[in-house]
């Protein structure tokens, strides 16, 4: 299985393609440090508040409701500390959470 080599662009946050060797042998990140698709459970009928199967690289998370990219941040969608994601209204159980991250 051939890995696919990433780094995180310190400007944007997102997954960059490594060109350079020296990228590769400072940077490197392979696609067994990279989650996709990571579906959060509920615990009830409506949650705020969910947990990472793994602590995620700060600045690597994305989070989807329902398709839609959530913005993090206080006073946006959601905040995160640690592994801990939590939203600043109620999801309902009928929602889909996913999340894509790089594993610290």
């Amino acid at each position: 299985m051939a890995y696919r080599k990433y780094i995180v662009n310190p400007h944007t946050g997102k997954l960059d393609r490594i060109i350079s060797q020296k990228e590769l042998d400072e940077h490197s990140v392979t696609d067994t440090d990279i989650v996709r698709n990571e579906v959060l459970a509920f615990d009830t009928g409506l949650d705020k508040v969910f947990t990472l199967a793994n602590t995620p690289v700060a600045n690597t998370v994305n989070i989807y409701l329902n398709g839609m990219l959530q913005e993090p941040g206080a006073g946006e969608d959601y905040t995160i500390s640690g592994s801990t994601i939590t939203f600043a209204e109620a999801v309902n159980d009928t929602d889909i959470v996913i999340a894509d991250y790089i594993i610290a």
